[in-house]
């Protein structure tokens, strides 16, 4: 009697370690990376800011002139990380860059270090 009581918890416990469960870390939309932002300015052609960043992971085709750049990130027993970057055309060139999450570099920054 002792040793089906004992195989029986044995068996519990290995089928409750096996039911665990395992939360992956989840990455979703454009990873947008300070080199990347520090060639973002005003005046840039669409052509050229999809070379930049990547195709955007929203195009509203309502909005032709608004491209939005998100990204999210959720690792295991923390906080989800969100970021989302829009950038505004006007006349075929950026007009504006609005961030959530983001710290767009200042652009003496972005050409310090660098020789003419």
């Amino acid at each position: 009697m002792q040793n089906i009581l004992i195989y029986l918890i044995a068996g519990v416990v290995i089928f409750l370690n096996g039911c665990a469960l395992h939360k992956p870390d989840v990455q979703q939309g454009n990873i947008l990376t300070p080199e990347m932002l520090a060639q973002l300015h005003t005046g840039l052609s669409k052509k050229q800011v999809k070379f930049v960043l990547g195709t955007p992971i929203i195009q509203d085709p309502f909005h032709p002139n608004r491209w939005d750049y998100v990204y999210w990130y959720k690792a295991q027993d923390k906080s989800p990380v969100r970021q989302r970057l829009t950038v505004i055309f006007s006349k075929g060139m950026v007009s504006r860059l609005e961030t959530e999450g983001i710290t767009l570099p200042s652009p003496a920054a972005a050409t310090e270090g660098k020789t003419p």
